[in-house]
């Protein structure tokens, strides 16, 4: 009788187990949060090569990369999370760059997420750095220069450069045309934060028949700047 009642423990012991640790697994991920960046054409997801109405033509992205920095969420003013990688490069080509996985404790309240759009200063004149910030993720111009921190290339008909190619490096870290910019953003859903760009906004902005290049900081990549930090949303 002993032994059989010792197998009926283990049987039971046994097929509780994994029922166990699959409960524990589904209480750990109610808690999880992600950040995602969304690239938009007005409404519509962009997708590197794909073709996009434009302006009586069409549009295709061939380019997109920038820096976010800083990401902290908060609730009211105060912050109660920060994410502890700096720098994070966020490239179109490499799909697993725009999703950002957030290790929150259960009790974390907020109701903003906050972030800087670039690459600071600071960081600019301490020297080349590996990881996201690498020279060969190609977002370097010189020691001079810094950072690129936002770029965007691609085609259109209207634009008149040659192979109809546009180009918008954006960066610049020194006084007055420090292109760093902030982004604050009320919280809807705490579990995605879907973090949307409308690109087509902001290649309507530049007027691309006649502003279709940007490669070095000054007036016009602080004015691109300014405008790309105010295109970041979440809809609700």
């Amino acid at each position: 009788m002993k032994l059989l009642r010792l197998k009926r423990i283990v049987l039971a012991f046994l097929f509780s187990a994994p029922i166990l640790g699959l409960t524990a697994q589904l209480s750990e991920d109610e808690h999880k949060t992600s950040i995602s960046f969304v690239p938009v054409f007005f409404n519509s997801p962009m997708e590197l090569d794909g073709k996009y109405f434009f302006l009586k033509d069409s549009i295709e992205l061939k380019v997109l990369k920038f820096y976010v920095s800083n990401i902290s969420l908060l609730k009211g003013s105060k912050e109660v999370y920060r994410f502890p990688q700096k720098h994070i490069l966020i490239d179109l080509e490499n799909k697993s760059t725009l999703t950002i996985p957030l290790d929150l404790e259960a009790e974390i309240s907020f109701n903003k997420i906050q972030f800087d759009l670039g690459v600071d200063s600071i960081t600019n004149v301490s020297g080349v750095f590996g990881g996201d910030l690498d020279p060969t993720k190609g977002m370097y111009w010189t020691w001079q220069s810094g950072y690129i921190n936002f770029k965007i290339e691609g085609n259109t008909n209207l634009c008149p450069a040659r192979n109809n190619l546009f180009q918008f490096h954006i960066g610049g870290y020194q006084h007055p045309y420090n292109s760093f910019q902030h982004v604050e953003l009320e919280v809807g859903s705490k579990k995605e934060l879907n973090i949307k760009l409308d690109l087509g906004q902001f290649l309507t902005q530049v007027d691309i028949e006649d502003n279709y290049v940007v490669m070095s900081p000054g007036l016009k990549a602080l004015d691109l700047a300014q405008r790309l930090s105010s295109l970041f949303y979440i809809q609700k």
